[in-house]
């Protein structure tokens, strides 16, 4: 399993949020086919893949992010732009960083894509709808809370909402 549907966002707790996610095994990045991004079949809603997106490999969970002005498949693939000038990789920028201590060159983001194709993904789908970007921020910001003392590359954020893990994550996400 990779896709996690907006439905668990609407009906669970934190808690179990949280167990789900630990529990689900992912997609191998460099197994995806645009058409897994694009129509997104596991799962039947009629959006063009929106949500937050979680990168983990055998140790944990590396990244999280969210792809809310963009859909899944161009979010993930501004990941894979392997050019030093690339604006959207900064998590292959980090891995060179923190993970290879390379300096930042073409090949070093070479070679940090080539680790990334082994990294899996999870994808927590929500509604692509016009002027619910704060919903994806907040369930991006808990999520990157939750785990930030893991080996995350992306654990730089301040935590805005508050929420107890007890309670629906649609009393925090979706109260607005």
């Amino acid at each position: 399993m990779w896709l996690i549907n907006e439905e668990v966002l609407l009906n669970q707790t934190w808690n179990e949020l949280f167990s789900l996610i630990d529990s689900t095994e992912g997609k191998v990045i460099g197994e995806l086919k645009l058409f897994d991004l694009v129509y997104l079949t596991e799962i039947d809603n009629k959006f063009v893949g929106n949500g937050v997106y979680i990168i983990k490999n055998e140790n944990g969970i590396r990244y999280i992010g969210k792809a809310s002005s963009r859909p899944f498949v161009e979010r993930i693939g501004g990941h894979l732009d392997l050019r030093k000038i690339g604006s959207f990789n900064n998590l292959l920028k980090s891995i060179v960083k923190k993970d290879l201590m390379k300096a930042v060159c073409d090949q070093s983001i070479a070679e940090a894509g080539r680790i990334l194709m082994n990294y899996k993904l999870i994808l927590i789908c929500m509604r692509g709808e016009k002027g619910n970007g704060s919903q994806f921020k907040i369930l991006e910001n808990i999520l990157i809370h939750k785990y930030r003392n893991t080996n995350m590359l992306n654990n730089h954020n301040k935590m805005r909402t508050a929420y107890h893990e007890s309670e629906k994550i649609k009393d925090t996400v979706y109260s607005l």
